[in-house]
């Protein structure tokens, strides 16, 4: 309406409305006064009886003209607080127009009202504070023009320095403070935040980050600067990995890594390498890891450079834990995490965690628990995702010390989106080993499904890991003929493993495989890989570990004639110190050292059974209903075997019966039918009512 009435009743073109509302937003002034100058500038005419619009090439003048009749109204501290709304092209609060004009408050709040009085700022009342910006594009385009250049990039230097001091530095701060230095002709500075703002928005998953590593990228090349056409690579590298481009990720940051080494540029080389062992670590690369990593982690530049050489440091303890060269990943951890004590103090948390996870590694169970314990002290000083990994090494110590149901409920208070997928692949191994544990066999199966990975090393051995766990549940369930293609599979993925430590528990399923289809010369030749290697590894927790198969799924007497040394990993229970699935490991190789020496010393009987019952009181007592049921199947056997000797008791065959049934039960319970099937069958095989000539 205010428009035809300025155009003598003629109706306005719909693009002459919508850019006069874009630029003034309705207010009647400024309409009318940019309506006059649009038509003396013949931008607007009547022809036909129609109003035509020529748009113009710019505003300016039209804005200018108006401008001009308010300027000589402000005064100069409005019209410096103008020019800097203008110049900061956002919304502002009043405080950094104080610091960057070197007003008063006073100054500030009688400036900042005339300017909203005259329409050329807007107020927005916020819970704590108002801000301000710019109330008309076209208006703020023409100030900006009549500032001289040295002014305008003294003023974004200035804007951007203020900006530096908030409280807070959001995304959204870093963004304006990389803008307003690249403005200011501030390169060192703008290449600074804009490697700022490029990984903050590459964490957000914003394609946006292309923007400022193009900018360091073009930066680097019209400077011949190789030190920011290196970062502008590792950047990339960084966007690529995120978006799951793996391979060009890893490719681009080599090439970064390479050519900072060769030109010397040894701060650009080592943050390239913290990168470069993190994305190694994450996709499985660890002997490649190790050997940089080692080779490396002693440059003199690292001297200089904590943040650095802590990272290199955790990935290289990591892999050493994942490589099962326990001794080197404990002393590494602990160099890193003093590194953080000494320089380091945000993230020192970072560094109890590497080393918490290696302690747990290594079986060191009350080293472990000591350090969860100063963790949680200083947990809540750290981000989200140190908080969500502390809560699967957590679950790791439940699981480790047999607080099965604990291990789960951490894992399942998970948020699963604020972790690598390194580490999701080692929440499902964990949660399916518990699920396994306390009986849920149908729930342990369906964790055991491969994640979602890339093709890269460490996808291959999760699958590899998860094949094994799935094959174990499937087989103690259904038998070993509904395992039996993912079982073959298992060896071919174990054989490719470049890690000879993962191949163990490979071996030791597939042994159990074999065994379950009687073919136990196949099972101990897979039995003597597993143990040779678990002799090379030499810890003690990890050789139990292969005995404890060995002897549970194979015909013990044979495993214990071939392997003597097995019976010296035997101790008195006084004696014995290691975390409870050590304990009830240990038990039960000591339960079938003593039955395989009763066949010489009928007192070695009670012996056995004594430490089988023991086996049986450390799974009652953790609620571990597999190792109850094996417990109880192991007291069976020790009672049969009695039954049948020239020393048997009255009430062996009782007993043994008693057990059997338990096993039953209890394996009833879980669905593992398969399982029942073969406590059946040796029952029916072996118990039998024998009377001995004395």
């Amino acid at each position: 309406m205010l428009l035809e009435s300025i155009l003598g009743e003629h109706k306005a073109p719909d693009c002459l409305v919508d850019d006069l509302w874009d630029r003034f937003n309705g207010v009647p002034y400024l309409l009318i006064n940019c309506t006059r100058t649009l038509v003396s500038q013949k931008n607007l005419a009547l022809e036909n009886g129609e109003i035509v619009y020529k748009k113009p090439a710019s505003f300016e003048n039209a804005s200018g003209s108006i401008l001009s009749k308010h300027y000589s109204s402000l005064s100069g501290v409005a019209i410096k607080i103008l020019e800097f709304a203008c110049l900061f092209d956002d919304q502002f609060e009043m405080e950094v127009a104080m610091k960057v004009l070197g007003l008063t408050r006073r100054q500030c709040v009688l400036s900042l009202l005339e300017l909203v009085s005259a329409s050329f700022l807007k107020q927005k009342n916020g819970f704590y504070r108002s801000t301000y910006e710019f109330a008309y594009p076209s208006i703020k385009e023409t100030v900006k023009s009549r500032i001289p250049y040295t002014e305008k990039c003294q003023k974004h230097k200035l804007i951007a320095q203020a900006l530096e001091f908030c409280d807070e530095i959001t995304d959204e701060i870093a963004c304006q403070i990389a803008t307003h230095y690249k403005k200011a002709g501030e390169t060192g500075k703008a290449v600074v935040w804009a490697e700022e703002c490029a990984k903050r928005l590459i964490a957000l998953g914003s394609d946006a980050c292309a923007q400022w590593i193009g900018y360091i990228q073009e930066t680097g090349i019209s400077e011949s600067n190789h030190v920011y056409l290196i970062r502008a690579k590792r950047i990339q590298s960084m966007a690529l990995y995120e978006k799951g481009d793996y391979c060009k990720a890893e490719e681009l940051l080599f090439d970064a890594l390479c050519q900072a080494k060769k030109l010397k540029m040894y701060a650009e080389y080592a943050m390239a390498l913290a990168l470069y062992v993190k994305f190694l670590y994450e996709t499985g690369e660890y002997d490649r890891l190790q050997r940089i990593g080692v080779e490396e982690i002693n440059m003199p530049v690292f001297l200089e450079m904590p943040s650095e050489k802590f990272v290199v440091l955790e990935y290289l303890a990591l892999s050493f834990s994942e490589s099962f060269e326990f001794v080197r990943a404990v002393s590494v951890a602990m160099e890193a995490l003093q590194i953080a004590k000494d320089c380091l103090p945000g993230i020192i948390v970072e560094g109890e965690l590497v080393l918490f996870s290696c302690l747990l590694g290594s079986m060191k169970i009350d080293d472990a628990m000591d350090m969860a314990k100063e963790i949680e002290r200083d947990i809540a000083k750290t981000n989200a995702g140190a908080v969500e990994k502390f809560s699967i090494y957590q679950a790791m110590l439940e699981y480790n010390i047999g607080n099965y149901h604990n291990a789960v409920e951490i894992l399942e208070a998970i948020d699963k989106n604020r972790l690598v997928f390194h580490d999701v692949a080692m929440l499902a191994r964990l949660k399916s080993a518990s699920l396994y544990a306390i009986g849920r066999l149908e729930d342990a199966i369906e964790c055991t499904n491969v994640q979602d990975m890339p093709e890269t090393a460490a996808r291959s051995r999760t699958e590899m890991e998860m094949l094994a766990y799935r094959s174990l549940f499937v087989t103690l369930a259904h038998g070993w003929e509904k395992s039996g293609p993912r079982t073959e599979h298992l060896i071919d993925l174990a054989e490719m493993q470049k890690c000879e430590a993962c191949r163990i528990l490979p071996y030791e399923v597939y042994c159990y495989w074999l065994s379950k289809q009687k073919r136990f010369d196949d099972a101990m030749e897979y039995f003597a890989k597993a143990w040779t290697i678990s002799c090379n590894l030499g810890v003690d927790e990890y050789m139990l570990e292969c005995a404890y198969w060995g002897v549970s799924i194979l015909p013990y007497k044979r495993i214990i004639v071939k392997y003597p040394s097995i019976a010296s990993l035997v101790v008195d229970e006084n004696s014995f110190s290691g975390g409870y699935i050590q304990e009830y490991e240990h038990a039960v190789v000591a339960g079938f050292v003593h039955l395989y020496r009763a066949e010489k010393d009928f007192r070695e009987f009670e012996r056995a059974i004594r430490w089988f019952g023991r086996a049986r009181g450390l799974a009652i007592q953790k609620g571990n209903k597999i190792y109850m049921a094996l417990s109880a199947f192991n007291l069976g056997k020790a009672y049969c075997e009695r039954n049948n000797s020239k020393h048997k008791k009255p009430s062996d065959m009782e007993d043994a019966e008693k057990f059997f049934f338990e096993a039953e039960f209890v394996f009833s319970a879980m669905n593992a039918y398969a399982t029942v099937d073969v406590v059946r069958e040796y029952q029916e095989k072996h118990l039998k009512n024998v009377t001995h000539k004395t």
